[in-house]
């Protein structure tokens, strides 16, 4: 089984009111990435993905 194509399709939801969870709230819209892979036998999975914030002191450094 092999990737024969992937998409990526961001999706923005407006909200009416805030959302809130335990990492915070999310005010005025509620934004994510649908990602579909299709594998070369008809296969197709779907996933969601959100962008986190790296901290500078998280990534890791490049050696000399």
């Amino acid at each position: 089984m092999q990737i024969r194509d992937i998409r990526a399709t961001t999706v923005t939801v407006p909200l009416e009111a805030p959302l809130r969870h335990a990492n915070g709230c999310h005010w005025g819209r509620f934004v994510r990435t649908i990602v579909e892979v299709e594998t070369d036998n008809g296969l197709i999975g779907w996933a969601k993905w959100r962008r986190r914030r790296i901290r500078r002191s998280r990534v890791p450094r490049a050696e000399d």
